[in-house]
């Protein structure tokens, strides 16, 4: 995931999980994690939040049934604090 648009947000950060079918097996990597929290430039008018993160996995399986699917989440802090769902 490199970047996103989000007008008029701030501060936000991306939580992903993967599933996927039960012949499919992890071989190396993680099922799920999160990337840093990313702010807009300021000053800019580019609206680009920027994660860069990596999402390297492996998988071994014996039927293409059930292919592994990326499932995204955008989370940000509302005025209380508290992590919350963009």
């Amino acid at each position: 995931i490199e970047f996103a648009e989000f007008p008029g947000q701030d501060n936000l950060y991306c939580k992903y999980m993967l599933t996927s079918g039960s012949d499919w097996v992890i071989m190396q990597g993680v099922e799920e994690g999160l990337s840093q929290i990313a702010r807009k430039q300021s000053g800019s008018t580019n609206q680009r939040l920027v994660w860069n993160f990596p999402i390297n996995v492996a998988y071994k399986s014996t039927n293409a049934f059930g292919w592994p699917q990326l499932v995204l989440a955008i989370y940000g802090y509302d005025f209380a604090g508290r992590d919350v769902v963009k």
